[in-house]
């Protein structure tokens, strides 16, 4: 605004000093003295540099911005909370000069250094399991050092100024640094061999090899990851294709495109953005599972794989309603002084008729669905005893799955201070047919919340103090329920697991003694710290936490931060030592952030663990064997772009 009045000045001044030099008078005929041209070429300068120093100023100040919304949109990356959820970015008001191709992502770099993250146990739990695997050789080791790296290309293709085709693509996604050595594999004294081109052992390798070409250890060089198109119409925006899936803090949903993040939630999915009356309104269609698959890899004269049984899929149907601002209507509310009030609810109905039992996990049950031999496809309506697709019985269960989750989220939040919280209810059930073929109902309620709060202090707002805290629903069986895969369900719970099913139904039984669960995780992606949630339980569940947390930026782009976590189950008998509290962990960090993208961090974190994460020694001689001290070091170092 002072850029267009000097300018409107300065445009009116000019004429009439001019016209006062021309006329030998004044410019309306009064008593003003006459300028000299001398006066009028100062006065001129005098303009033009006020002109100046404020369009320098203007710009000066519309650059801090952008540097200062940058370093936010990198922070609120390195964070789970931060990242936008996709189906909120904004639909512009007009249309965009149209680019063909936009390149955004990042390069990453993680090395890190762990510290007795089995705390100490002596032997495994009765299934055989420790918090964290040991060292090969040196078995008392304690001590584990891993770099990785990932580089993610996220190009948008324009197509026009409304359709927009945009992907995600990862180049090496967490590859372990050394892991793929051209060297050899083979036990020469048992007489094996190996390439002429190698040497006897890895010790010898002079290069690393592409990770596809290691078979079976690794995923491939270039993984795709998603694709989807958008189009946006006269009423709203339409989506389709895989895509990531985030709501609120990103508790439950995550998309997982935090620089630090390495899971992150990808659908199938068909969705249709409507906004009304600063409301969005976004109907959503999932492809869940399709089920068997048509086999079109070898001898198909179809040339594209058909879902063979569409009752063997798994659907689910959602509807967000939401009130947020968008980026731009955030930042002037806040540089207004006024406060910003968003909230919403996402809910999801998610059914399944039939389940086609291994298939998507287990490479040998999907070899029989997709009725291969040595490779080569046999149609299905080759000759069998039903006329069509012949498959060993007990394949197929009737799953008669129905789940029903609303997750609300709410945040209010001014110049200095935010407060935004999340709230999910998962409440469902389905069948579960053991190997006598006695159907079992089982049933689903679980529950989970987090909050997040932070306060800016002194005149810059510098310095930040911040609490959040989070709940899981605890699992009526022992374990904390992040892994069911350990042990089997028709087996008597054993006291003093880490994990394993959260549900009992002996085989033949006519009731399950416990046939519901109860437990709820937290989204892997949602970091609450460095060591206990985050690498030895693999995400919040069965607990409750508490996180205090001051932040000081020193100068622009590097900060440090200080946090402390007490974590505590709700049940003694979801934890292998038998006692609620868990341990309070310390996390310490420094960040620096710079303008052009560059990331590095350097975080620590010690776990002190409590009689709850203890190891129950079996035996006459048994007992109680305190857990040990856990220490965390963690680098990394990224561009993003």
């Amino acid at each position: 605004m002072r850029f267009t009045v000097s300018f409107i000045l300065a445009l009116v001044a000019f004429p009439l000093a001019a016209r006062a030099e021309t006329d030998g008078g004044t410019p309306s005929g009064g008593a003003s003295p006459v300028l000299t041209p001398a006066e009028l070429r100062r006065h001129d300068a005098a303009l033009r540099a006020q002109i100046l120093r404020e369009t320098q100023a203007d710009t000066d100040a519309r650059i801090r911005r952008a540097k200062d919304e940058l370093r936010d949109e990198m922070r609120a990356e390195m964070a789970s909370s931060g990242v936008t959820p996709q189906e909120f970015e904004q639909i512009p008001a007009q249309k965009p000069h149209l680019q063909l191709l936009e390149l955004d992502g990042y390069f990453r770099l993680r090395p890190n250094l762990y510290e007795n993250l089995w705390l100490g146990w002596t032997s495994p739990d009765p299934r055989g399991y420790y918090f964290f695997p040991k060292q090969y050789v040196n078995t008392d080791g304690k001590t584990m050092l891993s770099s990785d790296m990932r580089f993610r290309v996220e190009p948008t293709i324009n197509v026009s100024e409304g359709i927009r085709i945009r992907s995600q693509i990862d180049v090496f996604d967490n590859l372990v640094l050394g892991s793929t050595p051209a060297g050899g594999y083979g036990d020469l004294a048992a007489g094996q061999t190996y390439p002429s081109s190698y040497g006897p052992t890895t010790a010898f390798s002079g290069s690393q090899v592409p990770p596809n070409q290691v078979q079976g250890l690794y995923p491939s060089s270039i993984e795709a990851k998603r694709a989807w198109a958008e189009i946006t119409t006269p009423i709203g925006e339409l989506r389709l294709g895989r895509m990531g899936n985030h709501w609120g803090l990103g508790m439950n949903y995550n998309d997982g495109n935090c620089l630090d993040c390495d899971y992150g939630n990808t659908v199938d999915r068909i969705l249709f953005i409507g906004k009304i009356m600063g409301f969005y309104l976004i109907p959503m269609i999932d492809f869940v599972t399709a089920g068997p698959l048509y086999n079109i890899y070898t001898n198909d004269p179809l040339g594209q794989p058909i879902a063979i049984d569409h009752a063997l899929g798994s659907y689910e149907y959602s509807i967000v309603a939401a009130r947020k601002d968008t980026d731009e209507e955030l930042h002037k509310k806040l540089d207004d002084g006024k406060s910003s009030t968003n909230y919403g609810l996402y809910f999801t109905y998610r059914n399944q008729d039939h389940d086609a039992l291994g298939y998507g996990s287990n490479p040998a049950q999907q070899a029989v669905y997709n009725q291969t031999t040595a490779g080569v496809y046999a149609p299905p309506n080759t000759p069998a005893a039903n006329g069509g697709l012949s498959l060993p019985p007990g394949m197929i269960d009737a799953r008669n799955a129905n789940f029903f989750v609303p997750d609300a989220w709410f945040r209010w939040q001014t110049k200095r201070a935010r407060f935004e919280a999340e709230a999910v209810y998962v409440n469902g059930n389905f069948d579960y047919e053991d190997s006598a073929d006695v159907v079992h109902p089982i049933y689903v309620s679980q529950y989970g919340g987090a909050f997040q709060s932070e306060y800016h202090f002194l005149s810059d707002g510098s310095l930040t103090l911040g609490l959040e805290g989070g709940l899981a629903s605890p699992g009526q069986e022992p374990g904390f329920g992040n892994h069911p895969e350990r042990g089997s369900v028709s087996n008597a719970p054993q006291a003093g697991v880490i994990d394993g099913p959260q549900f009992y139904c002996p085989t033949g039984a006519g009731l399950c003694p416990q046939n519901a669960i109860t437990n709820f995780t937290f989204n892997r992606d949602y970091h609450v710290d460095m060591i206990l949630w985050r690498e030895i339980i693999g995400g919040v569940t069965s607990a409750w936490y508490g996180k205090p947390s001051i932040k000081y930026n020193l100068t622009e782009g590097l900060d440090v931060s200080l946090g402390v976590i007490y974590s505590q189950a709700f049940q003694a008998d979801n934890t292998p030592g038998g006692h609620r509290p868990l341990g309070v962990e310390g996390d310490a960090g420094i960040h620096y952030l710079t303008d052009d993208g560059f990331v590095a961090t350097l975080d620590y974190g010690i776990l002190l663990p409590f009689a709850g994460l203890g190891e129950v020694v079996p035996g006459a001689l048994g007992g109680f064997v305190n857990p040990g001290v856990a220490q965390a070091i963690r680098v990394l170092l990224g561009v993003k772009y």
